[in-house]
């Protein structure tokens, strides 16, 4: 329900919620037909969602805040200079420096707690009143929360002379968000402060940012602005875990090592290496969080006879339309998953490379 549709006012009542939340009027009178219940039943729903964060009250996808909900949440609002943040702009959108701090020494090794029919590196991640199922998407150049999960982890909005927009780019999103500091987050015993993420402008499950993985709900992204500021970050898929490092090296057992690619693309955009597809060069967007082989809109067959990436040769790939599957008009080459989970991979910030070697080493 959004601050367009008209609402039955006869009989209302205000409910307020903790401070600096978004207050929401819930029908207490009989209203004016169906119009009046359905909306009396979405707003219990997005109240149970947004104060308590009920699993078992959920709405089946999202549904935008409207003018006075957003209003709300904007009073807590806070300079990014109070995080010790500075806010600049780029290209690709607003960049948060001094973001993501971590502390030295530290090392984690995650689960995968995805549906165990999928590869999805989705981990559990605290910081709050409860964990919060975060998918790794290197797809995505930001991190984002849902509106419950930035509850949880007590995230606080940030204002320029007003809420600071985000449009996701990375999935085909009409609902998008604004900028915030989620103050922790804890990856088993390491630790991050003053994370910048951004709030979905809406109460219920993501719908697309979850990029369609089933089981437990989604309910935030980690995207690549945040995977930067570690010092690597690997991905075992065989073995179902994701490492991440604040200040150790990583060295490769060289006898599996098969390829050292350069990182490629933007700070604060996707994960991208150079390739060739076909004998066509070109910059090509590495989608952990993808379940497919390789999106291109431009292919002329179901098949491309070779993709190549550094030393890996790739051959008889299977090509989808991005646009069929909910990617909107990207027209950017992506390798999947499906490819990818073939191998253990390194994201080697300190050095700037891609590692990919033989797993189970």
């Amino acid at each position: 329900m959004n601050g367009k549709q008209r609402q039955a006012t006869e009989g209302n009542r205000e409910v307020a919620p903790p401070e600096g939340w978004p207050r929401m009027r819930v029908a207490a009178g009989r209203g004016s037909g169906a119009t009046s219940r359905l909306h009396a039943c979405m707003s219990v729903l997005m109240l149970a969602l947004l104060f308590t964060g009920c699993a078992t009250t959920q709405l089946v996808e999202e549904v935008p805040l409207n003018e006075e909900q957003a209003a709300a949440v904007m009073k807590r609002a806070k300079q990014s200079q109070a995080y010790g943040i500075t806010l600049y702009r780029s290209e690709q959108g607003p960049v948060f420096a001094g973001a993501f701090r971590l502390h030295p020494n530290q090392f984690a090794e995650l689960p995968f707690v995805s549906d165990r029919h999928s590869t999805a590196p989705i981990i559990r991640v605290e910081g709050g009143s409860r964990p919060v199922r975060m998918l790794i998407d290197t797809s995505a150049g930001d991190s984002w929360l849902s509106m419950s999960a930035a509850r949880m982890m007590d995230a606080v909005a940030l204002t320029a002379n007003g809420p600071i927009p985000r449009i996701a780019d990375h999935v085909y999103d009409t609902i998008g968000g604004f900028a915030a500091v989620a103050p922790k987050m804890k990856f088993d015993s390491l630790h991050m402060e003053n994370c910048a993420v951004y709030i979905r402008n809406a109460v219920g499950p993501m719908t697309t940012l979850n990029r369609w993985e089933t089981g437990e709900e989604v309910e935030g992204i980690i995207g690549m602005a945040q995977l930067r500021s570690f010092r690597y970050v690997q991905f075992d898929f065989q073995k179902r875990k994701v490492r991440l490092s604040s200040t150790i090296d990583y060295r490769p057992n060289e006898g599996l090592l098969l390829a050292r690619v350069p990182l490629a693309g933007a700070n604060n955009g996707p994960l991208t290496a150079e390739g060739m597809l076909d004998g066509e060069p070109g910059a090509f967007i590495l989608d952990l969080a993808g379940d497919f082989e390789i999106i291109s809109d431009t292919a002329e067959a179901p098949e491309a006879k070779q993709l190549s990436i550094g030393n890996l040769v790739i051959r008889n790939v299977r090509q989808e339309s991005g646009y069929d599957i909910g990617l909107g008009n990207d027209s950017r080459v992506r390798v999947g998953r499906q490819i990818l989970e073939r191998f253990l991979i390194t994201l080697d910030f300190a050095r700037s490379e891609i590692l990919f070697e033989k797993p189970g080493g």
